[in-house]
């Protein structure tokens, strides 16, 4: 039985709006390995922080980048 990770999904939804309106990218590895059956709870949540991290990061250097 596959498990659930309703808040996992919330998040993809969320970065797959923002990056598909062309506000940032998520790479291929990191995106596809959230949904290894592999992973347990734990490298679950800890790549969720950093596939935030990542994003976070590129929106602010994509705002940053459009000030000049």
């Amino acid at each position: 039985m596959i498990k659930s990770y309703p808040a996992m999904e919330a998040v993809w939804r969320s970065i797959n709006k923002k990056r598909t309106s062309g506000e940032f990218m998520i790479t291929y590895g990191a995106k596809h390995a959230i949904y290894n059956p592999r992973l347990d709870d734990v490298e679950y949540f800890n790549l969720g922080v950093l596939v935030n991290q990542e994003a976070k990061e590129l929106e602010e250097n994509i705002e940053r980048a459009c000030r000049y």
